[in-house]
């Protein structure tokens, strides 16, 4: 990862993963798979064509070309192999036992840290996310959270799209409008309310490590 593992292990209160090096969207110099390693290090440039289809799709405004029909397909594929990961029964059951835990507070985030207020810590973690390719980490956003990213303005480029991937982020992972309404948002002197918190700090703990254990796995 771009960011210290050791500050995102701190922040979570928990061991830190099993995957004890950067996600890179390429690394050529490393393309060998270790044994049950559920990733390439280039796994991102592994099916680069199909995505970079899916992403223009997604992204830029429709035209209708000869090769529109192709790229249907392609995004079709690509969305039903992200399906089959999420069904599966090894990702299910790490699912299961990340909710049962989260729910038990048997991993949680340190009472004292506050993702959604704390601006250090949100970036920290925003940048562990962007650190993937953004087809990946937009498949994960669709298909994990059923977030689908406005269209990206013409000619903004890059950096409208990662503006794009940190609003869904802060928005979305890193708080919760539902939480904020159903046990209101504290402010002030009243931020310390530790149902509000609790239920916040599980939200987030809940969301990041499912789509980072998505990407991590697909």
């Amino acid at each position: 990862m771009a960011t210290s593992a050791g500050g995102l292990s701190r922040a979570l209160g928990h061991r830190a993963s099993k995957r004890g090096k950067d996600p890179k969207i390429c690394d050529k110099s490393n393309t060998k798979t270790k044994p049950k390693q559920f990733y390439e290090d280039c796994w991102a440039d592994k099916q680069e064509r199909a995505f970079t289809r899916w992403l223009n799709h997604e992204l830029v405004p429709d035209t209708t070309t000869p090769s529109s029909y192709e790229q249907e397909r392609q995004i079709i594929a690509t969305k039903e192999r992200a399906r089959q990961v999420l069904a599966s029964e090894e990702f299910v059951a790490v699912q299961n036992s990340l909710e049962t835990a989260i729910k038990q507070r048997k991993l949680a985030i340190k009472p004292d840290v506050i993702p959604w207020v704390d601006v250090g810590i949100k970036n920290e973690l925003t940048r562990h996310l962007l650190s993937f390719s953004p087809e990946w980490l937009q498949l994960a956003l669709d298909m994990v959270l059923d977030i689908q990213l406005p269209k990206a303005a013409d000619g903004q480029g890059d950096k409208s799209l990662e503006e794009l991937f940190q609003h869904a982020i802060h928005n979305n992972i890193l708080y919760s409008k539902d939480v904020a309404a159903q046990l209101g948002n504290p402010a002030g002197s009243s931020a310390a309310n530790k149902a509000f918190r609790e239920s916040m700090q599980a939200h987030v703990l809940k969301q990041f490590m499912t789509v980072y254990m998505f990407l991590d796995k697909a």
